[in-house]
Parts: C-alpha cells; structure tokens; sequence
C-alpha cells in the first residue's frame, strides 16, 4: 500500500490496512497499542483498565499482559490479552484476530443503541 496507490482511500481501510501503514510511513504510535502488564478486571469476558482511584472490589482486579486495539475513556475500552510489543506482532495478531477491534468496547455491549445514545448525551 503506497500513497499514489489507486485505491489510497482511509474511508474503506481496515485494521490491518492501518497498521500495514504506520508501518510503511514509520509513523510513532503511543505506548497504549503495546502490551504492557495492566491492572484491569474482567467485565462480559472484556478486560477493562482501572484507574489510579478505582474504588471497587481489589480482590478481582488482575495484573495480566495486554494491549488496546481500540481507544476511548477508561472504562469503556477493554484491552486484550497479548505479547505484542512491535508493530509486526500487532500486525501477526490481527491476521489471526477472530473479532473486531470494536467487540473490546465495553460501551457497545449495554444495548444495540448505546453509542447513538451517548451521542445524545453529549459524550463525543
């Protein structure tokens, strides 16, 4: 995939097409995208980050190795299990990858209609 490519249209790109990319062009990518071991707890078989303040149970919160492929707002991105620390091995995992980046989002999981509704609310 090249810039002068007939088909260089972002609008139709997939995961992999991206990564493919940020490969190509070396482009920085924040550390987010890496596994790194988090602290999360596991929520509808999603794990979720938590945060410095979180106030919940400790008892199921785990230190487990993961990385995002997809971000929003702590909670409502979930991570996913991984070892990926290069782009190469992000770009492995996707091949593989069963799901879509957006099945770890922890706010389309609530109702067929939750993403329309925080747009009403004001959320984006």
């Amino acid at each position: 995939m090249r810039r002068d490519d007939a088909c260089f249209s972002f609008e139709h790109w997939t995961e992999r097409d991206i990564w493919e990319y940020i490969k190509l062009e070396q482009i920085p990518v924040v550390p987010i995208y890496f596994s790194l071991k988090r602290e999360v707890i596991m929520q509808k078989g999603i794990l979720i980050p938590i945060e410095e303040d979180f106030a919940g149970d400790r008892k199921k919160v785990k230190k487990v190795l993961c990385r995002f492929r997809s971000l929003g707002c702590i909670p409502c991105t979930g991570a996913i299990g991984s070892a990926a620390v290069t782009i190469d091995e992000i770009i492995g995992e996707i091949r593989a990858a069963k799901k879509s980046e957006r099945e770890n989002r922890v706010i389309d999981l609530t109702s067929d209609s939750s993403m329309e509704q925080k747009k009403k609310e004001g959320y984006f």
